[in-house]
């Protein structure tokens, strides 16, 4: 039984765009004859529900998930079906490159200064104490034990 277009239009009675909505559907039907509209219920996220019309029914098994999604690119890349407006404006203006990103910049010390590799002749702060070379990955352990062995101690409840 086909879904006739003063049936679409009662069904659909409520819709802010119902005569685009009903012409829309009747293209689809009539391209893909399994689909039939059925009215449901729809929670929205916020709670609030309203009776909406949804497609039921089958497409053919040439189409797929896959040509859906670039037909879905290409039509939301010229009019995207969702935006968002800011609701602050900026608090401060964006940062602008005054040049070309350079591995060797660090912020606020003059160009020009390179460092030597590895660690700085005196990171301890304390001046005319220079920085051990180093001699190894660590200092070598001994076999000596500094405390001696005891045995466990026991604890009786009283």
């Amino acid at each position: 039984m086909a879904v006739t277009e003063s049936q679409l239009k009662k069904m659909l009675g409520k819709y802010k765009y119902r005569d685009l909505t009903v012409q829309e559907t009747i293209s689809v039907i009539a391209q893909y004859k399994d689909l039939k509209p059925v009215m449901d219920g729809y929670v929205f996220n916020d709670g609030s529900s309203r009776e909406l019309m949804s497609l039921t029914g089958t497409i053919p098994p040439m189409s797929d998930l896959i040509g859906l999604i670039q037909v879905m690119i290409v039509v939301f890349g010229e009019e995207p079906p969702v935006f968002s407006r800011p609701t602050i404006s900026a608090a401060y203006p964006p940062y602008q490159a005054t040049g070309p990103p350079n591995s060797s910049y660090m912020p606020g010390m003059p160009s020009g200064i390179s460092f030597p590799p590895g660690p700085p002749p005196n990171p301890s702060g304390y001046p005319n104490y220079p920085y051990p070379p180093p001699s190894g990955p660590f200092p070598a352990t001994t076999s000596t034990q500094h405390y001696p062995s005891q045995p466990p101690v026991t604890t009786v409840g009283e």
